[in-house]
């Protein structure tokens, strides 16, 4: 099993029956027939004892053997390691984790701790390539001991955890990261805003230019970025933006989105969510915000709870220190202080990471901001494009000098250049050019090219391990039915804007791209279905559910990239998405095909259906036009593990 996958009593029964169990036997010699009670009776014993064999003695022997985790290489697959091993595994990395980021609490302080608003922080450490990453786990419900003399037993106090205290800080962080985005740099808060400062390079590079000339892109990433920060300077920085003559207001409310499509089913879904706002008693007019609301949304209705919630600066700055400069962890039985850096699994943390590197960025890399020139920020990962060498070199001087009043330094071994250069001395790493002349740079799961800037996903980063380990299926109910939304679901992974858009790509990329995407998701398809037998009505079903979801993903996609043209100010949104319903269908069938031949003794019937379809006149003239796509698409996958 992997992570976050659950099994179920109908999966542990499967290809058991009654007689089986000895204790249970029904004797084919006995004249008298078994009655329906009896039958049932026997039936629910044998489902007990296999509750009790897996739940309490085969998930005890592997507690009490191995400790199961998973790690940064192998994603959802779960590793098994001796407790011993283990132990003697991270051992060094935890007495260095000591004297450098923590402090052991005594009896008395690891007693109050525990009473404390956030309690303690269970810890789990995740093997990387180079060593560990330690996770907070902040998720965990807050139980706190009684108080001696003091019993609480039969109190209805409603144990909540640390991540639920910290949710109204994460509303007021979030409103301050929207309204104050222009003192924040080049930070971007979600992959989906790469994009954008992408397309505005090109166009103002081409202006500038006239063509795109030649591009000199430098990768850094700052070494252990949450465990380096200063805690009273992250405190200074968050007292700095907080609102200083108003409080905080939460407004509750509801969306109501409708199925986009016979691929989205079931009726439309509620999705209950807060907005932070200054309590001003003018900006706290639900109606002000209900357009801001609605404007990244398509057919969606906003719905006024008429619930408020009141917080104050006082609370937030408070609840933050305590976060902060009182963070425990708990490692085995023994509590530690962390003295330096911020919790790593918090769920505030990655926005305290960005505002705090964006105010490095604003005392140090000024100069970045030149017209030919962008910067990109995601945490801590750091991409420099320009069209000056110079500037470039300036760059990764001052980048790998460090910054002190920061704690911060980068990491050589994760550095990458486009071009030739060196690091205190040393060359750094230069990114390879393909056979076929490109050169392809890799940023936060996208492969942006030096030449063109077209954008495609990073597809041999999903290829390092088998295809199986990229996702996990948290139900095993409903199998067959649920299939058309989970396809559709992983093909919106890769249905991005900056993969579809044909006037910041060329269409050989967006052609590509849309082969990929469906190629690299039908690639899970014989994990979905497992050993399961495909029938003639199963293999209807992944058909017309393969057209549905082909469907919805181009539907989906269209209104992506015209919605966001439009809200951009563009003048034809219809040009920024210019691929036929035709062209789309015949490369994801023909990327499905190509993936399920490799797996024909079982999929058989359903590529013969699909090639049927492709047979269609529509799809005449693509088969050569399209042809030569597809098979550079499926020369870049077929290697996969699937």
């Amino acid at each position: 099993m992997k992570q976050h996958e659950t099994i179920t009593l109908h999966d542990m029964m499967q290809g058991l029956r009654t007689n089986d169990f000895e204790w249970c036997h029904i004797v084919a010699s006995d004249k008298q027939r078994l009655n329906q009670s009896e039958a049932l009776k026997r039936a629910r014993l044998v489902e007990d004892f296999m509750k009790w064999v897996i739940g309490d003695l085969v998930i005890s022997l592997i507690k009490n053997t191995f400790y199961v985790t998973e790690t940064a290489s192998t994603r959802y697959e779960t590793v098994y390691y001796l407790h011993d091993e283990w132990q003697n595994a991270t051992k060094p990395y935890f007495v260095g984790l000591q004297n450098k980021l923590l402090t052991e609490l005594d009896r008395n302080r690891a007693f109050f701790a525990r009473q404390g608003e956030l309690g303690v922080s269970a810890v789990r450490f995740i093997p990387k390539p180079t060593g560990f990453r330690p996770i907070v786990n902040l998720g965990r419900k807050i139980r706190r001991p009684d108080l001696p003399g003091i019993s609480t037993t039969g109190h209805n106090k409603v144990a909540m955890t640390a991540n639920q205290i910290l949710k109204c800080v994460h509303q007021v962080l979030t409103f301050e990261k929207d309204r104050q985005k222009a003192h924040l740099g080049a930070s971007l808060f979600g992959t989906n805003e790469i994009f954008a400062p992408l397309q505005s390079l090109k166009a103002e590079l081409i202006h500038k230019h006239g063509r795109i000339p030649r591009l000199y892109f430098v990768k850094m990433d700052i070494k252990a970025a949450f465990d380096t920060i200063k805690q009273d300077r992250m405190i200074d920085i968050i007292s700095g933006m907080l609102e200083k003559n108003y409080d905080y207001c939460l407004m509750l409310y509801c969306l109501l989105l409708p199925p986009a499509s016979k691929a989205s089913q079931g009726s439309a879904r509620r999705l209950f969510k807060s907005r932070a706002t200054v309590d001003n008693h003018l900006a706290t007019s639900f109606t002000d915000h209900a357009s801001d609301i609605a404007q990244p949304l398509r057919n969606a209705v906003v719905v006024d709870l008429v619930r408020r919630k009141q917080v104050t600066r006082h609370e937030c700055l408070t609840l933050l220190k305590t976060h902060i400069q009182n963070n425990v962890w708990q490692v085995d039985k023994k509590l530690y202080q962390q003295k330096t850096g911020i919790p790593q699994g918090s769920k505030i943390s990655s926005l305290l990471c960005s505002f705090f590197y964006a105010h490095m960025e604003n005392e140090y890399l000024t100069f970045t901001r030149r017209e030919g020139s962008r910067l990109l920020r995601y945490i801590d990962d750091f991409l420099y494009i320009t069209d000056d060498r110079a500037t470039a070199h300036r760059f990764i001087d001052t980048m790998s000098r460090g910054f002190p009043r920061y704690g911060a330094e980068i990491s050589i071994d994760k550095t990458l250049l486009s071009f030739e250069s060196q690091i205190k001395d040393m060359m750094a790493a230069v990114v390879k050019t393909s056979s076929d002349g490109q050169t392809l740079f890799p940023y936060c799961g996208f492969l942006i090219n030096t030449k063109t800037l077209d954008i495609m996903s990073d597809y041999p980063r999903m290829m390092t391990g088998p295809i199986k380990q990229s996702f996990a299926l948290r139900s095993t109910r409903h199998r067959g039915s649920s299939f058309v939304g989970w396809f559709s679901r992983q093909l919106e992974n890769r249905n991005h804007i900056a993969y579809l858009d044909t006037m910041h790509n060329s269409s050989k990329t967006v052609y590509l791209n849309i082969f990929l995407n469906f190629a690299l998701t039908s690639m899970k398809l014989p994990h979905y279905f497992g050993t399961k037998e495909m029938t003639p009505k199963r293999e209807e079903l992944i058909s017309r559910a393969l057209s549905d979801s082909v469907e919805y993903t181009y539907n989906a996609g269209l209104a992506r990239v015209r919605h966001a043209a439009r809200k951009a100010g563009q003048v034809r949104p219809e040009g920024h998405y210019e691929v036929k319903r035709a062209e789309f269908t015949f490369l994801a069938k023909r990327a499905t095909i190509s993936v399920l031949r490799r797996k024909a003794s079982r999929f058989k019937g359903v590529v013969d259906r699909l090639e049927r379809e492709l047979r269609d006149k529509r799809y005449g003239e693509l088969q050569e036009r399209l042809g030569e796509v597809c098979e550079k698409g499926w020369e870049a996958v077929k290697n996969a593990r699937f």
